[in-house]
This record gives C-alpha cells, structure tokens and sequence, in this order.
C-alpha cells in the first residue's frame, strides 16, 4: 500500500494510530517498557514496528506524515484506565480524551 501511495506521488499521507494497541499490557509477547514519574509503562513493540514500516518509506520520500490518534476502547480495564474518560460511553461511539492533570500527564509521557 505505501508502494502504491508513492507511485502515485503522493505529498502528505495520515495513518491512524489506535492508541489501546500501542500501549501494552502485562500479556503482550514483545513489549518494551519505561518509567515516568514512578510509574512503569509498555508500548507494544509489534504494533510500534508495524507503524514504523508504513511511516518510514513515505518519510524517507519527503511525504509529511499526519499520524490520527485514536482512542478506541480496549475492554482492558488497565488500559482504559489511562486512555478513557470514565464518563465516556460504554459502547464506544465516543471517547472523551483524559480531563485530569494527572491522566493528561500520563498520556503525554506515554506518548499517548
């Protein structure tokens, strides 16, 4: 698909990124982990390499790359803990980004 895009000469592309699949959890296989503010956090290294193969030819190519952060509900209580409003909908029609310093803090230091 990134062939495709190149070959049509293309000059910005968006990918998506669904941020529940790029924060690991405990039972994710390939994970790699770091510490903000006394606090561990993973990001799942598949899905972080997985981006990387589409975003890397169309920058080397000099297409600006838009990455669309997605906040898809996991039905991981962990993860939704860190990602979702607690007053978001159960059915996820609609998330409500984070309202507190604290969650918007670790958000932001999760890349998320």
């Amino acid at each position: 698909m990134v062939d495709d895009a190149l070959a049509l000469g293309i000059r910005h592309a968006g990918i998506n990124v669904n941020l529940a699949a790029l924060l690991a959890d405990a039972g994710t296989a390939h994970r790699v982990g770091f510490r903000s503010e006394d606090r561990e956090y993973f990001i799942n290294e598949d899905y972080a390499r997985s981006l990387d193969r589409q975003i890397k030819p169309l920058s080397d190519a000099g297409v600006l790359v838009y990455l669309i952060l997605i906040q898809y509900p996991s039905r991981v209580p962990e993860k939704d803990a860190v990602l979702i409003h607690p007053k978001a909908r159960a059915d996820g029609k609609y998330i409500i980004p984070p309202s507190t310093p604290r969650r918007r803090r670790a958000c932001a230091t999760t890349g998320l």
